[in-house]
């Protein structure tokens, strides 16, 4: 039987994530703060999460590839996917919500997306240093 190995740029990522969804579920359930909706929050969490995982799966992809520009595509690829599917996220919830909208989350929100873009290029910038240190035969 094989035995189920995450890489460890998925580790990263599921770990940031599980931290900052029980730390949103902590402060929503002991109703630490009135002027922040937990809920926009916890979305914006899954929506993050969803949108870096797929990013990191480009990346992944790319590290293999023999072309080195391949690496510098899939970082502008992903960060401007992560862009429009995030604005038009925004954008929805705001048309939607209206005058109630808050926007206390959505500033929370916007500081987990540069946390998690920090997390994500970073893990991608350490499989391309792996694969040209491999290639170059000297140790990363």
């Amino acid at each position: 039987m094989k035995k189920f190995k995450l890489p460890q740029s998925y580790l990263y990522l599921l770990l940031f994530f599980v931290l900052t969804s029980t730390v949103i579920l902590g402060f929503k359930y002991k109703q630490y703060d009135d002027r922040v909706d937990y809920d926009v929050l916890e979305m914006g969490n899954v929506l993050l999460f969803i949108m870096s995982i797929v990013s990191n799966m480009m990346h992944m992809k790319a590290a293999q590839s023999k072309n080195p520009n391949a690496f510098v595509r899939s970082i502008q690829g992903s960060f401007l996917l992560k862009l429009f599917v995030l604005v038009s996220a925004t954008f929805i919830y705001v048309y939607i919500a209206g005058p109630s909208r808050n926007a206390p989350a959505i500033f929370i929100c916007m500081g987990l997306y540069v946390i998690y873009t920090v997390l994500e290029v970073r893990t991608a910038y350490s499989l391309v240093s792996k694969k040209n240190a491999k290639k170059n035969g000297t140790s990363a």
